[in-house]
């Protein structure tokens, strides 16, 4: 089984906005006893960043 890694990256509001409304939809969650977290944040970033890297695949298999 692969290693989790942390990811620690900065991003602009909005851009956070659309990831928290993408996760409340796809993957909600009861606020935990730390803070309002209402959502799986990492299911929704791992999604996220999935779709992209294949739409990047796909672009790519497309220019060949």
């Amino acid at each position: 089984m692969a290693a989790n890694k942390l990811i620690n990256f900065r991003c602009p509001d909005d851009l956070l906005n659309a990831i928290e409304t993408y996760g409340r939809e796809k993957y909600p969650a009861v606020p935990n006893k730390r803070g309002s977290i209402e959502y799986d944040q990492s299911k929704a970033i791992r999604d996220i960043l999935i779709s992209g890297l294949e739409a990047l695949t796909n672009r790519y298999r497309d220019w060949e």
